[in-house]
C-alpha cells in the first residue's frame, strides 16, 4: 500500500508489509523442549516517509514487529531505521538507524560488515537489523 499527500510542499507517503509465516516440521523433536510440528508468526513492518523542504530533508520510519506462537523469542519488535538526511549541492548529511547495504553482486552479500544480521528472521540471513550511523558525503573534483 502507498499512500502520498502533498501538505505545505511536504510529501508524505506510508508503504509497508504485513504477512503470515508458517513452519511445520515433518518429524517430531528428538528433545522434549524443542517445538511441535507447526509454528505460526504474524508479522508488521510500516514504513512512514517524509520529505520537505523541496526534497532538501527527508525522515524515515520503519518500525518490526513479530509475534511468534511458538517462540518467545521471535516475538519481538524492533527499529529497522529511523533516519534523517539533509542533501545540499556537493554534500549529504544522513543521520540515524539505517542499513547500509554493499554487495549487490555477490550471492552471499560477502562484504556487507555494518549490518547485523536478523537471526530470529529468515533463515536466510537476508534480515538485517539497523545500526546507529553518522554519514557525511562530500562531491568534490
Amino acid at each position: 500500500m502507498l499512500l502520498s499527500v502533498d501538505v505545505m510542499a511536504a510529501e508524505f507517503e506510508y508503504s509497508g508489509e504485513i504477512g503470515i509465516e508458517e513452519r511445520y516440521f515433518f518429524e517430531q523433536g528428538q528433545h522434549a523442549e524443542q517445538l511441535e510440528h507447526s509454528q505460526t508468526s504474524f508479522y508488521f513492518e510500516p514504513e512512514l516517509y517524509w520529505a520537505w523542504n523541496k526534497g532538501s530533508d527527508s525522515f524515515t520510519f520503519k518500525p518490526f514487529l513479530r509475534v511468534d506462537s511458538q517462540d518467545n523469542e521471535r516475538t519481538r519488535g524492533d527499529i529497522r531505521e529511523l533516519s534523517y538526511i539533509h542533501a545540499r549541492d556537493d554534500w549529504e548529511l544522513r543521520v540515524g538507524l539505517r542499513k547500509e547495504f554493499w554487495g549487490v553482486a555477490e550471492f552471499q552479500h560477502l562484504v556487507d560488515v555494518f549490518n547485523q544480521t536478523d537471526g530470529t528472521g529468515d533463515s536466510d540471513a537476508e534480515d538485517k537489523l539497523g545500526q546507529q550511523m553518522l554519514n557525511l558525503s562530500l562531491v568534490k573534483d
